[in-house]
């Protein structure tokens, strides 16, 4: 997450207060990114105030699709089939920042530790691209599907980034990599009637498949790749997200303009809430809220979902599609659940000729309380500090500049049979304005 704080003067003692009763702010998520088909530009909005805040470039109309962010929220990635390219967009300033080549782009997606990116490249490519995002090189690529054609769309990664899932559309398969060797595991087949869009539980025990021809949900069982339940849901289900909790899939169906609940726990549909045709879905991290594309309207619907109702509507460009949201930061040492979660604030200290602006970061300990011998504080990679694992777990960096960010990860270190072991980690972005 990129925390922006605003420009006022703040005392050192209210300053400490905020930063304990605002944790849950600075985690929030700030920034959603609606691709907009139509009229080739991304919009974004500032969820604080839901309104659009910028129509971005990135490609010629009627042609852009796919859709990813960077876990640390500082790149959004956008697939331009006409170019033949994915383009990055820079989200401090808003502006694309550079390209990279790829076939026929269509679904994307960026691996949870942030160090690979995956681009589905569409007939006549026919594979799954991978780059290696520390200096967008190619590293290979990997053929999917059975047949010659079998139409990829769009992938998604397991929570813990071991395997990748892959829709082929017009084949009616999922194609499953396995990202530590970058081969195919297996294929499912068949995994139901024109696949499109894959979510997966927090827990990474399930994944649920929109199949757009048979107006079907495919749920698969991802410790054996079996299909262990189909489930009838609206016309051409396209969009789709599971709840923080697991709990609930929400269904985007734009051909009968309705959602469709699904709960997890009997993989039934609980609600049918009645809407405009909407495409795609973005929850916050909280469970709270769901941002939505309208694609007749143009805009971006708000979704309550505590009451399944609409509360706002966002105006954007033209025929928004693909959609996303900042996400919050945690790390997945072994498994799906976070161990390490970290906060910022900043404060500023006056003297007669200078002001020391001072980043404030404080983080959780480990959640399966072991206590580590020391946390070692990196800032830009490169190691800053280190503080015991019994000391107040609260860093400041003094001495930063304005307009720039710092990118700060902790980890919480364990020392065993002749080597150091990393408990757990976290990271954060912060920038002051």
């Amino acid at each position: 997450m990129i925390f922006k704080p605003n420009r006022k003067p703040v005392f050192i003692f209210t300053l400490l207060v905020a930063l304990i009763l605002k944790s849950t702010l600075l985690f929030a998520d700030i920034f959603v990114y609606a691709l907009n088909y139509a009229s080739g530009d991304l919009s974004v909005i500032d969820t604080a105030t839901n309104t659009n805040i910028a129509d971005i470039p990135v490609g010629p109309a009627n042609t852009t699709r796919g859709l990813a962010i960077s876990p640390d929220g500082l790149f959004v990635y956008v697939g331009s089939p006409t170019l033949n390219e994915v383009v990055i967009v820079d989200t401090i300033t808003n502006s694309v920042s550079g390209s990279i080549p790829a076939t026929n782009p269509f679904g994307i997606a960026v691996s949870p530790d942030g160090a690979f990116l995956y681009v589905v490249q569409n007939i006549p490519g026919n594979s799954v691209a991978v780059f290696d995002r520390s200096n967008n090189s190619l590293i290979t690529t990997i053929p999917v599907g059975i047949n010659p054609n079998p139409n990829p769309f769009y992938i998604t990664l397991t929570p813990d980034g071991n395997f990748a899932y892959v829709a082929n559309q017009t084949e009616d398969t999922i194609s499953v990599i396995n990202t530590t060797t970058n081969t195919i595991q297996t294929t499912i087949n068949p995994a139901g009637n024109g696949p499109f869009k894959i979510a997966m539980t927090p827990n990474g025990n399930y994944a649920y498949v929109t199949n757009g021809v048979g107006a079907t949900v495919s749920v698969i069982d991802l410790s054996t790749n079996l299909i262990i339940s189909t489930i009838p849901v609206g016309s051409a289900p396209r969009g789709l997200a599971v709840t923080p909790n697991g709990d609930f899939v929400y269904v985007m169906c734009p051909g009968d303009s309705s959602i469709r609940k699904i709960s997890t726990a009997t993989n039934t549909e609980v609600a049918n809430i009645a809407a405009t045709p909407l495409f795609d879905i973005a929850i916050t991290s909280d469970g709270a809220f769901a941002y939505l594309t309208d694609i007749v309207n143009d805009t971006t619907e708000l979704l309550d979902l505590t009451t399944d109702t609409f509360v706002d509507s966002i105006s954007v460009v033209n025929q928004p599609r693909d959609i996303v949201i900042t996400p919050v930061l945690s790390v997945f040492p072994d498994n799906p659940t976070p161990f390490l979660t970290i906060s910022g604030a900043y404060k500023r200290d006056h003297f007669l000729t200078e002001t020391d602006l001072i980043n404030v970061i404080e983080w959780s300990a480990p959640s399966n309380n072991t206590i580590p011998q020391s946390y070692k504080i990196y800032r830009d990679s490169k190691l800053i500090a280190t503080i015991p694992g019994d000391k107040p777990r609260v860093f400041e960096d003094h001495n930063r500049k304005k307009n720039k960010s710092y990118t700060y990860m902790i980890a919480a270190e364990v020392f065993g049979e002749g080597q150091t072991d990393i408990l757990a980690s976290g990271t954060i972005v912060l920038r002051y304005k």
